[in-house]
């Protein structure tokens, strides 16, 4: 029967199976104490998923040697081991929870939601996600292959064993709650210190801006081949008459990129006239943000049972588009989300 992780992954008195073996355990009972205390000793390495996989399995042969010799010299109960060793999923998983920050993330800022929870892991590689914790269970089940050197897992399976590892671990983490970081596309943007920093593992974000922050070196005038060149900075100037109005557009970029500020603000743009740079003022700020992180539910929508559970992990609602005439008859679910408020969300779609 396998054994349960948990049973030896927080023990404060663990020891070293390879030195100090125990005859009365079972095979799956030492595999099980060797690989909590591997990732005991071994958390602050930063092994490659190739050199944990092998790390590990020199160190459970030397647990089986360790075993067999104070059994022949004691008794006890032998081993049956298999004479080649392999990593299982199990095991891969638990690793992954020690050394590529596969946790449960919290969507509500609790760390006791565990049922509420997201089973995330933290991207190092050079990936579109670089520095935030995904969601993406095919970028897990790259990992988990270089440490099998086999097939991709079976989804389901993938994600209820990293879960149950995490759980065992204890590998709960809360988003980043500093309203002056921003994640960009090379790093932390600190608006406190108005420097950019590097992405780290102990800041949780789930999502970041795609685009790169660069201090100094940065163009206003996008070049189009075979069109003019637009520049941005008279774009913007000109959508508005209303110096103050202009002055709030040049803050919505940074409005949107910073959604755990209690701005309390709704930005509804509006004009008698169709062309006006709605539109693409709304596409700028997507780009931005990235199409990904962001949802365009309409007024109406908001209050749509079906609909608002889009808003579950939206860093910004954007949206050009509201029927004309018609009328908002509720407004809670649109005041709560503007404000920070709680309110309910019906789980429709499975995911």
């Amino acid at each position: 029967m396998p054994v349960h992780l948990d049973t030896y992954m927080n023990q404060a008195d663990a020891i070293d199976p390879s030195r100090h073996p125990d005859p009365r355990q079972s095979y799956d009972e030492g595999r099980a104490a060797a690989l909590a205390w591997f990732v005991h000793a071994e958390a602050a390495s930063r092994y490659t998923p190739e050199q944990a996989s092998r790390e590990y399995l020199d160190y459970l042969r030397a647990v089986i040697d360790a075993h067999a010799a104070v059994v022949d010299a004691k008794g006890g109960t032998a081993w049956q081991a298999p004479g080649a060793l392999s990593v299982t999923l199990r095991e891969v998983a638990v690793m992954m929870v020690a050394f590529n920050h596969v946790a449960l993330v919290s969507r509500t800022d609790r760390f006791d939601d565990v049922d509420g929870a997201e089973l995330r892991m933290y991207v190092a590689d050079d990936l579109p996600e670089r520095g935030t914790y995904t969601d993406n269970p095919d970028i897990m089940a790259a990992i988990v292959v270089r440490y099998t050197g086999r097939t991709t897992p079976a989804r389901q399976t993938l994600v209820r064993e990293l879960r149950a590892a995490a759980i065992a671990a204890r590998a709960f983490l809360v988003p980043c709650a500093d309203t002056d970081l921003v994640p960009v596309g090379n790093g932390i943007y600190n608006f406190a210190t108005r420097k950019l920093e590097p992405f780290a593992p102990d800041r949780v974000f789930t999502w970041k801006s795609p685009v790169d922050f660069r201090m100094d070196d940065y163009e206003l005038t996008v070049h189009r081949d075979g069109e003019p060149d637009w520049d941005v900075v008279e774009w913007l100037d000109s959508l508005s008459d209303d110096p103050e109005v202009r002055d709030l557009i040049w803050k919505l970029p940074t409005i949107v990129l910073r959604p755990r500020m209690p701005y309390g603000k709704a930005f509804l743009l509006y004009s008698t006239m169709g062309n006006n740079g709605k539109g693409t003022l709304v596409q700028v700020l997507r780009s931005l943000v990235g199409s990904g992180n962001c949802c365009s539910l309409s007024l109406a929508e908001i209050a749509d049972a079906s609909k608002v559970e889009a808003l579950v992990g939206t860093v910004a609602v954007l949206n050009d588009e509201n029927n004309v005439g018609q009328r908002i008859a509720r407004t809670r679910e649109l005041k709560a989300a503007v404000t920070g408020d709680t309110f309910t969300v019906n789980k429709v779609s499975g995911n």
